[in-house]
């Protein structure tokens, strides 16, 4: 699951998530534009969310041509 449906379904918002996390805001808002998380932050967003985010919901499928 990505982090914005996540999100989405906890009813969550950016500064809860950075809060929780205890990351900054503009590194929550960076990952749902795109940005992926170091290993470490990635680590702790899987933790946090009980595995619902994984760290392959970071990474788009390729596109069939």
């Amino acid at each position: 699951m990505k982090l914005s449906d996540f999100m989405k379904k906890k009813n969550l918002r950016v500064s809860e998530v950075a809060r929780q996390l205890g990351i900054p805001y503009e590194y929550v808002r960076r990952y749902l534009l795109g940005t992926i998380p170091s290993r470490k932050k990635m680590n702790r967003i899987v933790e946090w969310s009980c595995g619902e985010v994984s760290p392959n919901d970071f990474y788009e499928e390729p596109k069939e041509r």
